[in-house]
């Protein structure tokens, strides 16, 4: 077992805090027009923490599997437990996600009944980014988009 490494999780805590700041403050962008109150705007960019929290994980999996990588199979074994890990909670939050979607549409709101063709659902479970109606290469979880890059990583990490 290797030892905690207390700067990267103090580095893990900046980059959550800069993300959680970043939905906060948009959040709250609509707020003075709606309500005429002013907010405080802290100016910050989620986008940085996502980065920094790329370059953390690509460094824990070197730093994990470095040694580790060197045995036959371990490759394998590598992505298989990566798999294991994100892949049941991720495809149960993505089939609720759809099952919300279509009582939405039921009751009248169609939107997310949008997003719902079979390519993109396809394509949504097996982390391969497309464009939908909305927004940018997100999955019908759209929290999950980061995911979409982590698997890859794991994929080209494992080659």
């Amino acid at each position: 077992m290797r030892e905690t490494l207390y700067s990267l999780q103090i580095l893990r805590f900046l980059a959550a805090a800069l993300v959680m700041l970043s939905h906060v403050e948009h959040s709250l962008s609509g707020f003075r027009e709606r309500y005429g109150a002013e907010v405080l705007i802290f100016g910050i960019s989620g986008d940085l923490g996502v980065r920094i929290f790329f370059v953390i994980s690509g460094f824990i999996m070197v730093y994990i599997a470095h040694d580790a990588f060197a045995q036959p199979g371990a490759p394998g074994r590598f992505l298989a437990a990566r798999i294991v890990r994100v892949v049941p909670l991720y495809w149960l939050l993505t089939t609720l996600q759809i099952l919300v979607f279509l009582l939405l549409a039921r009751l009248g709101d169609p939107s997310g009944a949008a997003l719902l063709s079979v390519p993109e659902v396809v394509k949504s479970y097996f982390f391969i980014p497309y464009f939908n109606l909305y927004v940018q290469h997100r999955p019908i979880l759209s929290q999950g988009w980061t995911l979409n890059y982590e698997m890859f990583f794991y994929l080209a990490f494992a080659a």
